[in-house]
């Protein structure tokens, strides 16, 4: 009876499964609440506030964004898998003291954004680098960087061939008894 049970839970497994990804958006170390948007649809999707998502995509080539100040676009999903890709860090912009600031050119001026606490000038965010070269994921205890992907400055994007993404686990809906 547990093989035929195998049996039929394989079967499903390769003609309905539609993708299914899992995930937790995570901010400065703690979860945080994200609109996503599957193949551009609007509305957007909303994670809960841990960050913590489950997307179902039905087309054969779907995409997910994960709007925040720094946008993550993640391209090329496939629509046969259910994954996990555990918790993606959203990243931040390169920030300067203000003594740096001051020695920067009019031009590369131009690229910065002031930070303020209230009214007190406290710093400089630069609007076309990152704080850091690559994206974090980390699966259960394993921490890994995407280091290959495309960023857009201009439109405050990120984008990720899904080729890069190591999923922590496939899912699994079947049971035997």
């Amino acid at each position: 009876m547990k093989t035929i049970n195998l049996i039929n839970c394989l079967l499903l497994i390769n003609f309905s499964i539609q993708a299914q990804v899992t995930g937790r958006t995570i901010f400065e170390n703690k979860g945080c609440w994200s609109m996503i948007s599957v193949n551009g649809k609007m509305p957007y999707l909303n994670t809960d506030g841990e960050g913590n998502f489950t997307l179902t995509l039905t087309k054969q080539n779907n995409h997910i964004f994960i709007l925040s100040d720094i946008s993550i676009e993640i391209k090329n999903i496939p629509n046969n898998e259910e994954v996990n890709i555990g918790e993606i860090f959203i990243p931040k912009w390169k920030s300067i003291e203000v003594e740096e600031y001051l020695k920067l050119s009019n031009k590369e001026k131009k690229y910065c954004k002031p930070i303020y606490h209230w009214t007190q000038l406290i710093g400089y965010e630069y609007t076309n680098q990152l704080s850091e070269p690559c994206i974090t994921l980390k699966c259960e205890q394993t921490t890994y960087k995407i280091c290959d992907f495309r960023f857009n400055h201009r439109k405050q994007k990120i984008i990720i061939d899904w080729k890069k993404i190591k999923p922590c686990k496939l899912i699994v809906k079947c049971f035997l008894n």
